[in-house]
């Protein structure tokens, strides 16, 4: 994405530099006009920054190099003091076994506020997640009790949503720094293989044949790819993200907008494209975390994420249309993702909190 600059007087758009970024937001002009403050996700980064681009030049300048995330930005008068607002998330793993009572919630690693993004199973019980424990955000293995912790990826690009073939032979993932696409790689993290060259939040299907995934930004909606590549095919042109197949791989499950202004729900369609078979009732939230769905093993119920009162926990949405259930019953902290276990009888779950302060600093960051 590029900032521009809007001529009041015939409405043409001139970009203000030719760095580009991930997502850029709020945006506050000096008060010399000599140039822009704003905070963006670097293509390396999903943590906004703040940014100094000269104007006319272009030039791009980051004010501070930490790990913090900066929310808005806005200036004083002079334009000598700025104000953000920093935000700090602490998030750990957790194993729960879902249907059983009591309900066994163990946390199996140790809080560390750079563990993020999606994780998955792999078929003989073990964890990929995300992590910048290396320093980048980059996918790691371990076993279900947070042992033997194994980094598959090494590199500068923002990997994320990793989703395992039921084999195990491939992990599909996307990675922003490459610009926001699909690849995949076998499970020991070699091969890497480019199979779509836009997209987010891949989830492979149940005969590990194909991956479907979101493409587009303000307008998004799925798509599918061969898990060997070629040609991506659209399913729908609704507005529709983080797509999930269904077991037997004849539905896509998704969160779902009839209409740009429509509250985001959870839909069906079927995976050779075409009209909702099928669009719950209930609305669902869609932050900035990592939401994602996923079917339970029978194919009878999807599984979701609900935040109420600053607390997250997961229900099921029965497919035949009955009234949700809640499976978990946490007392506080977000959900940030969770996946289940290809036996249905564990789920692992991205749990922490949020914080911001409102910080107050020169506005060059001097």
């Amino acid at each position: 994405m590029l900032p521009i600059a809007v001529h009041v007087a015939d409405g043409r758009q001139t970009p203000l530099t030719d760095k580009r970024w991930n997502y850029t937001r709020q945006v506050a002009w000096l008060a010399d006009g000599s140039g822009i403050l704003m905070n963006a996700n670097d293509l390396f980064e999903v943590n906004s920054q703040l940014w100094h681009i000269s104007f006319p030049g272009g030039v791009p300048q980051r004010i501070y190099n930490d790990l913090n995330r900066y929310e808005v930005v806005s200036l004083a008068k002079n334009s000598d003091t700025l104000v953000s607002v920093q935000v700090e998330s602490r998030k750990n793993i957790y194993t729960v076994s879902p249907f059983e009572e009591p309900r066994r919630v163990t946390q199996i690693t140790k809080g560390t506020e750079r563990d993020d993004g999606a994780l998955t199973f792999t078929p003989d019980g073990k964890i990929v997640f995300v992590s910048q424990n290396g320093g980048s955000r980059d996918l790691w293995m371990m076993d279900a009790d947070g042992g033997n912790q194994k980094q598959l990826t090494d590199d500068e690009p923002a990997n994320r949503f990793p989703s395992l073939t039921p084999d195990g032979r491939y992990i599909v993932f996307d990675s922003l720094g490459r610009g926001g696409v699909i690849w995949r790689m076998d499970s020991d993290g070699g091969n890497i293989k480019r199979l779509a060259d836009r997209g987010s939040t891949p989830h492979r299907s149940s005969d590990g044949k194909w991956v479907t995934y979101q493409q587009g930004q303000s307008a998004p909606s799925v798509w599918k790819v061969s898990i060997d590549g070629g040609q991506p095919v659209r399913i729908t042109d609704k507005l529709t993200i983080r797509p999930a197949f269904s077991p037997d791989g004849k539905q896509i499950a998704c969160f779902y907008k009839e209409e740009s202004t429509s509250p985001w729900k959870i839909a069906i369609f079927p995976s050779e494209g075409g009209q909702p078979v099928k669009v719950f009732d209930r609305q669902v939230t869609v932050g900035k975390l990592f939401f994602v769905l996923r079917w339970t093993p029978d194919g009878r119920a999807i599984l979701f994420t609900d935040e109420t009162g600053g607390v997250s926990n997961l229900w099921s949405q029965p497919v035949d249309g009955g009234k949700p259930a809640q499976v978990t019953d946490f007392k506080s902290d977000l959900i940030y993702t969770f996946d289940l276990s290809p036996d249905g009888r564990w789920l692992a779950i991205t749990r922490g909190t949020v914080s911001g302060d409102v910080v107050m600093m020169s506005s060059l960051g001097q």
